[in-house]
């Protein structure tokens, strides 16, 4: 229990980090539109995102437990919906201004969770080869 949610922090603190970061990106392009400031701000963020996820699959795959197939479903599939927003807004002519503000956010997400979700894939393959 305790590991489970020391994972589910590391996957909020990824969360968090990119978004404010990304808003802060926003922020620093308004007031400095020719700096590359904000460029470094929102590559440090997704960085320190990746970092907090790479922590949560690493108690993971600690060799002291047994993997959880659960924890990378757990993952997957909210990865999977935010990496898959950006194709349903284009596909999809509904009203999406209801949503406002937080679809801005969710879509922003889509690379982060694209990439989160190719890692949880990554680390779902096992080798078939038996070692002798």
């Amino acid at each position: 229990m305790r590991r489970r949610l020391l994972q589910a922090g590391f996957l909020l603190a990824a969360v968090a980090a990119v978004v404010v970061a990304d808003l802060t990106a926003d922020e620093l392009a308004v007031l400095q539109p020719a700096g590359p400031a904000p460029a470094f701000v929102a590559v440090a963020g997704r960085v320190l995102g990746g970092f907090a996820v790479g922590m949560a699959f690493r108690l993971q795959m600690a060799r002291s437990t047994k993997p959880d197939p659960r924890f990378r479903l757990w993952v997957s599939v909210p990865c999977a919906a935010l990496a898959v927003t950006p194709a349903l807004m284009a596909v999809w002519t509904g009203p999406w201004y209801t949503l406002g503000q937080t679809l801005v956010t969710l879509q922003r997400l889509a690379p982060f969770a694209g990439a989160v979700l190719g890692l949880s894939f990554a680390l779902s393959v096992r080798s078939t080869r038996r070692s002798s």
